[in-house]
């Protein structure tokens, strides 16, 4: 899931932000759908790189998980 924000200055110069949000099946449910994180999240980078000009990932995951794959997922994204 995803949202992009718009934030415009005072000089009418729009700054667009994508926040990116990837849960985990922690408490995995039968009515809710679960994909791969890794996956998942550089789906999601693909689709809005050019909606946004900076991307926020909002995780459940642990922070060394956060550190290796989220990071390596936008920074494959953007070559």
């Amino acid at each position: 899931m995803y949202r992009i924000h718009r934030i415009a200055s005072q000089a009418q110069v729009e700054l667009k932000i994508g926040f990116v949000a990837v849960s985990t099946d922690f408490n995995r449910q039968d009515f809710e759908l679960y994909r791969n994180v890794d996956s998942s999240f550089q789906a999601v980078l693909d689709e809005i790189r050019d909606s946004c000009e900076l991307s926020i990932g909002i995780t459940q995951l642990l922070i060394a998980d956060d550190e290796t794959k989220i990071s390596s997922a936008s920074v494959a994204g953007r070559q």
